[in-house]
């Protein structure tokens, strides 16, 4: 059976966002409901008051500040409430052959692996009181047709995602840079172009000669001069990077 678009051979895994469970409805959606129901509750109270106090013609005026602090309470629950439906749909499989990722509102990719031409990922620290709270990450994936897509840190694993990525994608990619820089052709990883002879960060171009090294250090592409200065560039602006440095250990003139 040929292989097509939506036959993506046998599911490897799945990765979804948070998923709608009783602790979110426990620690979210219970007190922000008590939030919307305690001045409802007490403005209608207090109509009632009103009502056998002084008659219906003051209920309204008793009665209007409390049921608007209500509704101002309800937007935001509304709110938090579609965001968490959506979220639970969010969900990305991966296949030996592709992946489908599934977004909100109906949004559906699908991808081949030779359908991605790179991937670039942001890590970083949550930081509270000087204390690590969390690590969170960022994939952007770049498809051979089409915009940039962003994976953000509500993927449940997303690092590991990434690195079922890369291993899908890189295979074939690295002989189509090698056999490019082999031609001495300028090889594009996003603002860095670079080929034997020279490289261009973005802001200038600088030959092999001026460069001491090249390496990934605590989330930075660290490119470090014989003159002892040094360009950081942020590893989710370089999509494949691993490869990039790679290539420039296998290949150029420095």
């Amino acid at each position: 059976m040929p292989h097509t678009k939506n036959n993506l051979g046998p599911l490897i895994a799945e990765y979804r966002d948070r998923p709608l469970k009783w602790r979110d409805l426990a620690i979210t959606f219970i007190p922000a409901v008590v939030a919307v129901l305690i001045p409802l509750i007490y403005g209608w109270a207090r109509g009632n008051y009103a009502k056998n106090q002084f008659g219906p013609a003051v209920v309204q005026q008793w009665q209007w500040p409390w049921f608007a602090l209500a509704t101002v309470a309800l937007i935001p629950l509304l709110g938090l409430g579609l965001r968490r439906i959506r979220q639970a749909h969010r969900i990305i499989k991966v296949f030996q052959l592709g992946l489908i990722i599934q977004g909100t509102q109906g949004r559906k990719w699908i991808y081949r692996w030779e359908e991605i031409e790179g991937v670039a990922v942001t890590t970083w620290k949550d930081v509270f009181l000087g204390i690590q709270v969390r690590q969170r990450h960022r994939v952007v994936l770049f498809p051979v047709i089409g915009k940039p897509l962003q994976l953000d840190s509500h993927i449940h694993s997303l690092d590991e995602l990434a690195a079922r990525i890369k291993a899908k994608i890189y295979p074939h990619i690295l002989p189509q840079l090698r056999t490019a820089l082999a031609k001495n052709l300028d090889l594009n990883f996003g603002k860095i172009f670079f080929n034997k002879q020279r490289i261009n960060l973005g802001n200038a171009t600088y030959p092999w000669d001026d460069i001491n090294r090249v390496n990934l250090q605590q989330g930075y592409l660290m490119v470090e001069f014989k003159n002892q200065k040094v360009e950081k560039i942020p590893a989710g602006k370089v999509p494949n990077i691993e490869l990039l440095i790679q290539l420039i250990e296998e290949g150029v003139e420095a």
